[in-house]
């Protein structure tokens, strides 16, 4: 179709226009482009008047345009976008692009021409490369695919939420967590899932999150079989131009922090916040030990320059020292099977703290394990909680002897190997102890319960050949140590050592206490089989001493046992300068 004089002076003005804009007809040929056009395509403009769009970018370009031109034709002013590639004059391989050169353009159509009556008969097109921007976004979404397999290889429950607060995506352990399928969770917002409480709980954090600022916050959740104490961190996820599309939570199980913290009273310190965007220390190598990801908290913690760090192998970062320690668990994360670890670390500012290391292996859909996560989770509190409370019931809480119950234990254990590892139970009764608590008072008693307590484990303490024993308060005012495998003369040096310290005056206040000992002696497997034999053999070699005397040490024998008599207690004065002290002198006997 033949342009007119001002339609073709329009299309001349184009020329001067730094956008490649073409005039098409109703056959979809070119009529007319600018300079810029003729740049875009790489070809001559005599090349390319007359054309059609398949002749020019092959069948694959028509498809993508035809509907748009339709819109066009039909008087609307339309745009889409396509990869854009130079001519081919070849038609034949017109719909194999070269890629390399080929970038993304938003392409907009209007009418440009009508007849008489009305029909448009040329459209106008032009040309806006935003191939950065697409592949900027590309990159965007791959990165965010790339986090989320990261995410989805950590053991906490972990999702995704849009502006709208609805869950757009969630991890495996978060459909363990919340016992939901995904179906049941995808699309509906926080109150719907868990209530109105728990987004009272959350919207705090939640807000601050889509200012661009992690938050955290703790709540009691209630949607599994038993009530469980949680932390709640809250973090941002922008896109590239820096807005707050979503926000991730990350949800840990601090119930028996918190539980152990309320009953022990003295544990001060709560878990860690989460630091940037996972709280804790998580890096990714391949199956050649090499760093491909790290996160802050790894970098912070360890004082490494992330640059330094990314495209290195682990040995040459951590060091061989700690690679050795831990190259057992990443090997069985390199053969498919998730490895844990707990260590005692010790901090680039020198204070230790016990660390959980979690090795999980990253399996492609061919099954081939191409590299592992590495998560490292602060234990710290739990385990010096679990200390504190194992110490306490293993040992009494007067003395900080071991108690009653751990001797059993031990004895039973120690009688199991008492063939091949012989050992000597001490069975110490103090004479007298009665009279003290009667003159002195309860606080008086126990004061010589605990220096006397203190004495017998120096006493063990003062050879190696009886260092390896304990020593146990059984109940009341009396004592068991279990010694194993001492000579002879180390046995009767413990004993008679044990008989003098308990003679030894405890002072309490201003009054010196004194009070002596029984001591009844039984070998293993010598003379007993069971435990509860053998401290039978003991007691009852302590009672022929109470028979004969008291204060002093005997070997079990074959003979009987003597019966008890009645305690009594004496309250003597002590000469000297200060006038005030007294002697505290009891015998049960």
């Amino acid at each position: 179709m033949p342009l007119t004089d001002p339609f073709s002076a329009l299309c001349n003005a184009l020329d001067i226009v730094a956008m490649p804009i073409a005039v098409w007809g109703r056959d979809c040929e070119l009529l007319h482009c600018n300079a810029e056009f003729e740049r875009l395509t790489g070809a001559t403009r005599d090349e390319l008047l007359g054309r059609t769009i398949e002749q020019l970018y092959g069948a694959g370009a028509w498809e993508t345009s035809e509907r748009a031109f339709v819109c066009a034709f039909r008087g609307e002013t339309v745009e889409f976008d396509r990869l854009v590639s130079a001519y081919n004059p070849n038609p034949a391989a017109a719909d194999l692009p070269d890629l390399r050169k080929a970038r993304w353009q938003r392409i907009k159509l209007a009418p440009a021409s009508r007849d008489e009556r009305g029909h448009v008969t040329a459209v106008l097109s032009t040309a806006v490369d935003i191939d950065d921007h697409v592949r900027g976004r590309d990159s965007a979404e791959r990165n965010a695919g790339r986090i989320q397999r990261i995410l989805s290889a950590i053991a906490l429950p972990i999702g995704g939420w849009d502006r709208s607060n609805r869950l757009v995506w969630c991890n495996d352990a978060y459909l363990t967590w919340s016992g939901q399928s995904r179906e049941a969770l995808i699309g509906r917002k926080l109150s719907e899932i868990y209530g109105q409480g728990a987004w009272q709980s959350a919207r705090q954090a939640f807000w601050m999150a889509y200012t661009g600022q992690a938050a955290e916050y703790t709540r009691l959740v209630t949607h599994q079989n038993s009530a469980h104490w949680v932390r709640v961190t809250v973090f941002p996820d922008t896109n590239p131009d820096g807005l707050v599309e979503r926000v991730y939570t990350i949800a840990i199980d601090i119930d028996d922090e918190v539980r152990a913290i309320e009953e022990l009273r003295d544990s001060r310190r709560k878990l860690d916040g989460f630091t940037a965007n996972i709280p804790y220390p998580l890096t990714y190598f391949d199956s050649s030990y090499v760093y491909q990801f790290v996160n802050r908290a790894f970098v912070e913690r360890n004082q490494l320059d992330p640059s330094m760090v990314i495209g290195r192998k682990v040995p040459e970062v951590r060091g061989e020292r700690i690679w050795k320690e831990h190259l057992p668990y990443v090997q069985a994360a390199l053969q498919g099977r998730s490895s844990h670890y707990e260590r005692k670390v010790r901090l680039p500012d020198g204070t230790e703290r016990w660390i959980r290391s979690s090795y999980h292996p990253d399996i492609d859909e061919q099954g081939v394990v191409r590299g592992v996560y590495d998560t490292n989770i602060d234990i710290d509190e739990l385990k010096r909680a679990q200390e504190v409370l194992a110490r306490t019931a293993e040992r009494d809480p007067l003395t900080d002897a071991y108690n009653r119950r751990y001797l059993m234990q031990h004895l039973d254990a120690a009688m199991e190997f008492a063939e091949d590892l012989p050992f000597a139970l001490v069975f110490v009764d103090l004479d007298g102890f009665k009279g003290i608590n009667d003159t002195a008072g309860h606080s008086a008693g126990d004061a010589v319960l605990r220096t006397l307590a203190v004495r017998f484990d120096a006493a063990l303490k003062e050879k190696p050949s009886t260092a390896a024993g304990i020593c146990a308060r059984f109940g009341g005012d009396e004592f068991v140590l279990v010694v194993p495998m001492p000579s002879d003369d180390d046995l009767a040096d413990l004993a008679t050592r044990i008989v003098d310290l308990a003679g030894a005056p405890v002072m309490v206040g201003k009054h010196l206490l004194s009070v002596s000992a029984s001591v009844g002696v039984a070998l293993a497997p010598k003379h007993a089989r069971t435990a509860q034999s053998l401290l039978a053999r003991a007691d009852e070699a302590m009672y022929q001493v109470k028979a004969t005397g008291k204060g002093r040490w005997q070997m079990c024998s074959s003979g009987p046992s003597l019966p008890a008599n009645p305690a009594s207690a004496a309250v003597l004065p002590v000469g000297g300068a200060g006038g005030n002290k007294s002697i505290h002198s009891a015998r049960k006997h």
